[in-house]
């Protein structure tokens, strides 16, 4: 998985692929779930949880957590994983 970001968007969008090809369902649609998002200023952490209805087709209670970091060059750095 990559690390380092151009744009928040395209941070978003690889975290939620990233849980998805863990085998993970978000229960709320994937798409519209970070559109209300604030804006990740420089030297900001920006850190959320989603819960997940299903992992690898399996009821489950595990979170999608994403840490999401703004360097002072512009670009983001994400973590992501499932717990």
């Amino acid at each position: 998985m990559q690390t380092y970001f151009n744009t928040l968007a395209d941070t978003l969008r690889a975290h939620i692929e990233n849980v998805q090809k863990q085998g993970g369902i978000f229960s709320e649609d994937a798409s519209e779930m970070y559109c209300f998002i604030s804006p990740v200023h420089y030297g900001q952490t920006l850190q959320d949880n989603r819960e997940l209805s299903s992992l690898k087709g399996k009821n489950t209670r595990k979170y999608a957590h994403a840490s999401i970091y703004r360097m002072d060059c512009g670009r983001y750095e994400l973590t992501s994983y499932i717990a």
